[in-house]
């Protein structure tokens, strides 16, 4: 889910029937946006009719982003039911101006197939950690990133060349057991520095474990928490709101893998519980974190 100027669009298909007979409602990929009312406290939603060279299956479990020239990208996602062993390697770049979908397909690079991971773009970039997929037994669940904590990938550069689109992206001073993860939240903190937190580790247990990334020098910035941290926990959202990372807590019931589905109805979904702040903030000395570009910055969570 991602705004546009007043819309907010959501990508993927709604599911129906039990967590074991699961089902979409369609079989072709979904586009919708609704646009709220801040006076009456009301959304009006609508499908968009996009215009694509050709038919792009239903997904869940994807990931979507903005580009800098207002495209939006999705990428990745599963099919429906909780064994299916489908998972997708494709760029989908929708223009909301035109209602244009370019449609990539990627057929070399099949190790990039994933689910339930952390997708973010800066100007054409994307920025791809994590998630999970099944091996080529299609029975073991593998958690993505063990060996390289990010992969790029340059939308202007999408149409398929002879080798893989994604390229790793290989630095020091990151844990691979703490990049691997899924269903976890990915927030810019400034115009070069991305946020990973949460989400579930190769072992299966929830996490915090906050870990940033310059995009500039290619660096891992260490993060300092302080203050009421918060509970460890997945399947939620976190959003930059000027120097200020947002998260709102879980849910009241959790809902696991099926966090990204929406009920037939398509009411969005309203926060339960407040919000807690996440604030970044530069120190000229003192306690905090020394990063690459010579900032200090501490991570306060009130």
């Amino acid at each position: 889910m991602v705004a546009v100027g007043a819309d907010v669009y959501v990508f993927g298909n709604r599911a129906m029937g039990t967590l074991k007979e699961e089902r979409f409602l369609q079989h072709l990929f979904e586009i919708q946006k609704f646009r709220v009312d801040v006076a009456t406290l009301s959304a009006t939603w609508e499908a968009v009719k996009y215009n694509a060279p050709s038919m792009i299956a239903g997904r869940l479990g994807h990931g979507t982003a903005v580009l800098a020239d207002g495209r939006i990208v999705c990428y990745g996602g599963k099919d429906v039911g909780i064994n299916s062993t489908r998972y997708y390697n494709d760029v989908i770049v929708f223009d909301p101006k035109t209602l244009d979908v370019t449609y990539h397909p990627e057929e070399r690079d099949q190790s990039a197939s994933r689910a339930y991971f952390a997708l973010a773009a800066a100007g054409s970039r994307l920025f791809l950690n994590g998630g999970c997929a099944f091996a080529v037994d299609g029975q073991t669940m593998t958690v993505m990133s063990k060996s390289s904590p990010l992969r790029l990938l340059d939308v202007t550069r999408a149409v398929p060349p002879r080798s893989s689109r994604w390229r790793d992206i290989k630095f020091d001073h990151v844990k691979p057991i703490n990049a691997a993860r899924l269903d976890h939240s990915v927030a810019w903190l400034n115009g070069h520095t991305l946020l990973y937190l949460g989400g579930t580790n190769v072992s299966s247990y929830t996490i915090l474990d906050p870990w940033a990334f310059n995009i500039q020098t290619n660096n891992v910035v260490n993060v300092v928490m302080s203050g009421s941290v918060p509970s460890k926990r997945a399947n939620t959202v976190l959003v930059q709101v000027d120097a200020t990372a947002t998260l709102p807590r879980p849910p009241v019931t959790p809902v696991g893998l099926l966090k990204r589905k929406r009920s037939a109805t398509d009411s969005p979904e309203a926060p339960q519980k407040p919000l807690k702040r996440l604030d970044v903030t530069t120190r000229p000395g003192g306690g905090g974190v020394a990063t690459a570009d010579g900032d200090m910055k501490v991570l306060y969570i009130r």
